[in-house]
């Protein structure tokens, strides 16, 4: 759920070297503005993704297998507008 440079930076400590990483950490004592940003982008972005909305997806998901939804369902279209 990371969006590159908008709400964080990835680092993968089996592939990327350990200078990737003090890159990273450097951005932010280089750039302290941004940390409050990318954390509110990330929260938004996580907002959507609760137990709840996440259980009425699943439901909605069985539903459609079985028949008894279709995809002009409103859950389905808010769901992928996120």
């Amino acid at each position: 759920m990371i969006q590159e440079g908008e709400n964080g930076f990835t680092f993968n400590p089996d592939s990327d070297n350990p200078e990737v990483l003090a890159e990273i950490i450097k951005k932010f004592i280089d750039h302290p503005d941004i940390i409050r940003p990318m954390g509110e982008k990330s929260k938004l972005l996580v907002s959507s993704h609760t137990t709840k909305a996440v259980a009425d997806y699943l439901k909605y998901i069985i539903e459609f297998v079985l028949g008894l939804r279709d995809r002009s369902s409103r859950k389905f279209a808010e769901y992928h507008q996120k």
